[in-house]
C-alpha cells in the first residue's frame, strides 16, 4: 500500500518509522504547507515526491492511503478532500 502523509511533525515521523515494519508499506509523498519543510522532512525519510498543495498531491493516482497528521482544526476538510 502507498501512503502519502499530511504534516511533518513527530507523529507523522513515528507513523513513518512505525510502517517499515509492515510488509507492503510504502511511504511515497509528502505534503506540508511550506515546500521547504516537505523537502526536508522528504529527504530525512527517503520520500521522493513532496508538495505544498494538497490538490495537487491527491491527483497523484498512485497514493492509496492517506495518513493525517496535521493540527486538529485541519482533520475534516482534508479529510473531505482524500475522500473525494
Amino acid at each position: 500500500m502507498k501512503f502519502a502523509t499530511i504534516g511533518t511533525s513527530w507523529i507523522t515521523d513515528s507513523f513513518i518509522k512505525s510502517s517499515s515494519f509492515v510488509s507492503g508499506a510504502e511511504i511515497i509523498a509528502v505534503y506540508s504547507r511550506s515546500m521547504e519543510k516537505a523537502e526536508k522532512f522528504a529527504s530525512e525519510h527517503g520520500v521522493s515526491l513532496c508538495y505544498d498543495s494538497l490538490s495537487a498531491m491527491l491527483e497523484n493516482k498512485d497514493i492509496d492511503a492517506v495518513y493525517i497528521a496535521s493540527p486538529n482544526l485541519c482533520h475534516y476538510s482534508q479529510a473531505k478532500m482524500c475522500l473525494e
